[in-house]
């Protein structure tokens, strides 16, 4: 079979929008399709008993499909005409009709979208488990946050670690978490979608192809996919620049794509695949042999299919590699966020017992005040004179007439501490006489001996006499009663 060609063949139409039939399906139909062509089953009538076969949604294309096989049309030209059947599909079948080889290009197609099923089955179970994972690690994540929220409400003093550094409470930090991870979701969608149908030319797949790993992976999966859907083509009996425009496009890779017109110039000037490929410095050594090697024995599909086999195989193990190294800089990435807010609440909570243990207190006028340090500065200052002392009870008085709470320490460890020391301070008698005599030494020599004993030991109050209940009238006439007899006696 000769593989030139001496004209530019017309350009394969490009469809709009998307089968409506995914590639399983495909597979199944063209496989049916083949089968009953190849028994000696008319294709109107194999045709027929497949559009029986599908369910109502799908059925109407293949209806119109059908209508014109009976009136006598080509089904590569009903397919072209349909926007449900891939452009690959409708060509390999106007070159199985053209060269009385029906069956066996349906078949050859029914082959190439069961290899599409199997690469795409491979790209899933590579992508799987790192998509489990983060999705794992994001509930993880909003988990801990809700927790940090129902400790922070529920434990007076705990202020919860910030994460992001932004200021803001736990539930925030989740409405930024989500909004970070849902925007990125889709920006990395758009951004593939966008590179996969050229959006961007071909610039941004270049960059891809040149990570590490990823860009072999991506370039295998591409390479294995034009491999066999252009020995596919070949092996049909298809003009070779066609067969060549198929297989470019069937890698879904704008790079290699982009040297479509290229190629097809090469091939139009006379040149063999090898050379036309090799001209474009884009194919590795691999494909150009396995090319070139096809040419000179005739076996250019057989060889063809066997390095798509290859190329697909080792996408698999990148995939897998892949997988491991995402898996492990999630779970990496989970461990950081968690491990940082652990320690984070540990030094808050490590602050809080150093504030406490830190061996300053309060002065017992501000402890009777409520007049708590809120910062470790204040506790290092020097306490009080006398005349101070006076100015801070009047502020305290005209806080207490305009209803204004006292401070309230942050430190739920030295609010306990206050707390206690004040109940102390207030109910306990000896430490109110000592307190008394204390303050009664610093001014001895202003006061006469008996005011030093007074205020020393002050008198008691006088208690109040107890009123006597009066007594029910009848009792009362019984007690007279008996006094008349008793002084009567």
């Amino acid at each position: 079979m000769s593989q030139q060609s001496t004209n530019v063949p017309l350009e394969i139409p490009a469809k709009s929008s998307r089968s409506s039939f995914s590639s399983r399906q495909l597979e199944k139909i063209c496989y049916r399709l083949g089968t009953s062509v190849k028994s000696g089953i008319p294709i109107a009538e194999a045709w027929e008993n497949e559009t029986q076969l599908l369910r109502r949604s799908k059925r109407k294309a293949f209806e119109r499909v059908q209508a014109q096989l009976k009136a006598g049309g080509s089904l590569a030209d009903a397919m072209a005409a349909e926007r449900d059947f891939p452009s690959l599909l409708s060509e390999m079948v106007r070159v199985g009709e053209e060269s009385g080889r029906l069956d066996q290009a349906l078949l050859r197609v029914a082959d190439h979208y069961r290899a599409l099923v199997r690469m795409k089955r491979t790209f899933l179970q590579g992508v799987t488990w790192p998509m489990l994972q983060l999705s794992a690690a994001a509930v993880v994540v909003s988990f801990f946050f809700i927790v940090l929220h129902v400790l922070e409400t529920r434990i007076a003093g705990l202020v919860a670690p910030d994460v992001f550094l932004m200021g803001f409470s736990p539930l925030e930090n989740l409405v930024v978490f989500w909004a970070v991870l849902v925007g990125g979701g889709l920006a990395l969608f758009l951004l593939v979608k966008g590179v996969k149908s050229g959006w961007f030319g071909s610039l941004p797949m270049r960059a891809a192809m040149m990570v590490p790993l990823l860009g072999s992976t991506i370039k295998e999966l591409a390479l294995s996919r034009f491999a066999w859907a252009f020995g596919a083509a070949v092996d049909t009996g298809m003009n070779a620049a066609k067969a060549m425009q198929l297989g470019l496009r069937s890698t879904q890779n704008r790079y290699y794509q982009s040297h479509e017109r290229e190629i097809a110039t090469s091939l139009a000037a006379g040149e063999d695949f090898f050379s036309a490929l090799h001209r474009t410095d884009a194919f590795p050594a691999d494909l150009l042999q396995a090319v070139r090697t096809g040419e000179l024995t005739g076996e250019l599909t057989e060889g063809l299919q066997r390095l798509s086999d290859d190329y697909q195989e080792q996408s698999s193990m990148n995939l897998r590699r892949i997988g491991q190294i995402s898996g492990f800089g999630i779970f990496m990435t989970v461990g950081s966020v968690l491990a940082f807010s652990v320690l984070f609440m540990y030094a808050g909570y490590l602050s809080m017992v150093s504030d406490a243990l830190s061996g300053h207190s309060l002065t017992l006028e501000q402890i009777r005040a409520d007049q708590v340090e809120l910062t470790r500065s204040a506790l290092t200052a020097p306490a009080p004179s006398l005349s101070e002392l006076d100015t801070s009870e009047n502020g305290e008085r005209a806080n207490e007439a305009s209803g204004e709470e006292p401070a309230k320490p942050k430190n739920p460890i030295i609010a306990t501490r206050d707390a206690m020391v004040k109940d102390f301070v207030e109910n306990n008698e000896d430490f109110k006489q000592f307190e008394s005599i204390y303050k009664t030494l610093g001014r001895y020599n202003e006061m006469t001996p008996d005011e030093f004993l007074d205020a020393i030991a002050p008198a008691p109050a006088p208690q109040p006499r107890p009123v006597p209940s009066p007594a029910p009238q009848g009792e009362s006439a019984g007690e007279e009663g008996e006094r008349e007899g008793s002084s009567s006696d």
